[in-house]
């Protein structure tokens, strides 16, 4: 049996007038493993600092430092998704006037971008009926 071509299923982000804001699909496993390359430093340098610590040795100190930071960095890896799940850099040429998508998606109120999240979540996990 040859491939047949998929066409992902997409969902309006709308604003609380009712206008479309975007439109997202679910994250393909490359679209995942780029957001994890993009980030990876990040999680290198926390699993550097704890690793092979024993817990005991760890301090509270340590383990607010590292939600301060996760609580610092979320709002980039949001955009980051909603910005891979709206197709938005195929869009942008990067010369022109127009902002960044991270930035304009970053400028989004946060019950905006709560929704699009929400809508990609299950467009990723569950479009093939896969992992539910």
């Amino acid at each position: 049996m040859a491939l047949k071509r998929h066409s992902p299923k997409i969902t309006s982000i709308k604003d609380n007038d009712g206008e479309e804001i975007a439109t997202v699909h679910g994250l393909s496993f490359s679209a995942i493993t780029t957001l994890i390359n993009i980030n990876r430093p990040a999680v290198e340098a926390l699993f550097e600092q704890f690793s092979g610590r024993e817990p005991d040795s760890i301090t509270e100190t340590e383990v607010s430092a590292v939600g301060q930071s996760m609580f610092e960095t979320a709002p980039l890896l949001v955009a980051q998704i909603i910005a891979a799940a709206t197709d938005a850099y195929e869009e942008w040429d990067g010369v022109s006037d127009t902002d960044n998508p991270i930035t304009t998606i970053m400028d989004w109120p946060l019950g905006l971008q709560w929704a699009a999240l929400e809508a990609i979540a299950p467009l990723t996990f569950n479009a093939g009926g896969g992992a539910k």
